[in-house]
């Protein structure tokens, strides 16, 4: 099972109808569709980005809903991340409504999207009917998901193939579908699946004027060790219903003792009679050996016929350029890794870092560069020393690049100091039920001291908290090494004005929801239960800052759905009955 859905940054929800699909057509005109066309910057944050593509842009400011009801059957395709079982999109009809929260989908029977709803994002694909007068509302107040792309078809006047927007989707984004057998354009099929240990994680460039989509880089969104670039050029240049894919038989990225090849190894299927573009793989991805520097060699091919290209580091990047492929056949795509020549130590203290290089006597060319973990260049020289020295306190890491004998070398050196730097920890948390609990990984001979105003208020790995203010985090490693980590703590003051209370309650217990809003306003509530059906509606009336009781809802025991309108508007807010 694979869930998909899309988005896309044009600040408005809009509906079209075109009824017939063919190579003919201009372009893809479904009922529904919202998506972000910037292309990404790098300083975006990795939560807000898949496959370089940017997630879809809303204020928080405007109501995002569509100006014409929805009815008949649909077909949905989101795609998103999503952190915690937040609700994401609404389709609210007159009695039957399509709820879409972070971990679950809520149609006729709830659907739970754990273990589909893969963190590093997912893709959405769900059709539905049965919904009468309907309106899509999406929620821009996220606390930790986002939204990428949506698009919605009515299914009597489908404008494209099924499969055609499924691999659109899957190009864009990085996220592979179920099956192999899906990915294909405009009645062609693009994946042959003949090397069936390779049917995994496909990905890879292509274009497709139908959609507009036009990739010039591309990665799997969930591995990202491959990475594979088309610089645009008359010689790389994609045309029309062009496409490079590239699937991987699953095993890990470390390499063979005695071949020194690549466990890991991908294939590589075209349409093009040579399609070049540079591949990539981060050095991090690498896992190489801790006790020597590293040469890498890119092999392509299949059937005995191969070429083998040299690679060269930048940016934390192993760039191998203009590689080939050709849609003659299929190729296999592998590394091939030497130990060089040099030898060397490292030294991690506490405020620290020393590398002792040890050359042979016939070195020349000799150049060394030293960038930190925010690919900052800490040292660069061309003078052969024993010991180079760099002062470092935050650092997890430094990648040493050595240029001799016309060879090229990297080699990535962990200091130590990432336990002390956790990437679980925020610099600020949001109490939504009156309470955050705060969880890092348990790690060896790593020591968690949590402190609030100075003083400690207790250790280990988590720690729950109920009270607002400045707290620190203290880190040590057992060898005098430590560093305090600053992070605020608050209250969430974003609940749309109304509050629902006592929750979770009984069935016969009265409930009651508190108002505070801005201005007085017409409220309508409805109910309904987790698989999307309604219960009761109950027109509130004008309020502003007072308590509406509900009394005892006399409802089974479950999970459900309050969606108050206010001034039309609709805001979302659960409830659990005991």
């Amino acid at each position: 099972m694979k869930l998909k859905l899309l988005l896309c940054c044009v600040f408005s929800l809009f509906f079209s109808k075109t009824m017939v699909y063919s190579q003919e057509a201009k372009s893809f005109k479904p009922d529904l569709w919202l998506q972000n066309p910037q292309r990404i910057k790098d300083t975006v944050k990795e939560f807000d980005k898949l496959n370089f593509q940017s997630r879809l842009s809303l204020s928080k400011k405007n109501i995002w809903t569509s100006t014409k009801k929805i009815n008949n059957s649909n077909h949905l395709f989101v795609v998103y991340k999503s952190n915690r079982d937040e609700n994401l999109i609404s389709l609210i009809g007159s009695g039957k409504s399509l709820f879409l929260d972070g971990k679950k989908l809520k149609l006729n029977d709830s659907i739970d999207l754990n273990g589909y709803n893969e963190a590093y994002g997912e893709l959405l694909d769900v059709q539905f009917s049965g919904i009468e007068d309907g309106k899509f509302w999406l929620n821009p107040n996220f606390k930790e998901s986002n939204i990428f792309e949506i698009i919605l078809i009515e299914k009597s006047g489908q404008t494209a193939a099924v499969n055609d927007v499924r691999t659109y989707l899957s190009i864009k984004y990085g996220i592979d579908l179920i099956d192999y057998k899906q990915y294909g354009y405009s009645g062609k099929k693009w994946w042959d699946g003949a090397g069936k240990s390779f049917n995994h994680n496909i990905f890879g460039l292509a274009k497709m004027d139908y959609f507009n989509l036009n990739n010039y880089k591309s990665t799997h969104s969930k591995d990202q060790d491959l990475i594979v670039f088309n610089s645009g050029s008359v010689e790389t240049m994609f045309q029309e219903g062009d496409y490079l894919l590239f699937g991987n038989n699953k095993k890990s990225l470390t390499f063979d003792r005695k071949t020194k090849l690549s466990n890991k190894q991908w294939l590589g299927q075209t349409n093009k009679e040579k399609a070049v573009v540079d591949l990539a793989f981060p050095v991090n991805k690498l896992n190489q050996d801790p006790d020597s520097f590293t040469e890498y060699e890119l092999i392509v091919g299949n059937k005995g016929l191969k070429t083998v290209y040299t690679g060269e580091v930048k940016d934390s990047l192993l760039i191998f350029q203009k590689v080939v492929f050709t849609n003659a056949e299929n190729q296999i795509v592998k590394l091939k890794e030497y130990k060089a020549d040099l030898k060397f130590e490292t030294v991690t203290l506490c405020d620290q870092f020393q590398l002792k290089v040890e050359a042979p006597s016939n070195i020349a060319n000799y150049s060394v560069k030293i960038y930190d973990d925010k690919n900052v260049a800490v040292l660069s020289s061309v003078n052969l020393r024993e010991v180079y020295t760099i002062k470092n306190t935050s650092s997890a890491y430094f990648d040493v690049m050595l240029t001799y004998n016309n060879k090229k070398s990297t080699k990535r050196v962990d200091t130590g100091m990432a336990v002390l730097n956790p990437k679980g920890l925020n610099k600020h948390y949001t109490m939504y039920d009156g309470a955050i609990t705060i969880k890092l990984p348990e790690i060896e001979n790593v020591k968690y001291q949590w402190f609030k105003n100075d003083q400690e208020i207790g250790q280990g790995s988590h720690v729950t908290l109920d009270t607002e203010g400045n707290y620190s985090l203290k880190v040590s490693n057992g060898e005098d090494c430590w560093q305090t980590k600053p992070f605020t703590v608050g209250n969430d003051f974003n609940d749309g004005g109304w509050r629902v209370y006592p929750n979770p309650a009984l069935a016969s217990e009265e409930v009651s929801i508190m108002f505070q809003l801005a201005e007085a306003s017409d409220v309508q509530l409805s109910i309904y239960t987790n698989e999307g059906r309604l219960v009761k509606s109950v027109a509130i009336g004008t309020v502003e800052n007072e308590t509406y009781n509900l009394g005892a809802l006399q409802l089974s025991s479950g999970v459900y759905i309050l969606v108050a309108y206010i001034n039309k508007v609709p805001q979302i807010k659960k409830i659990i009955i005991k």
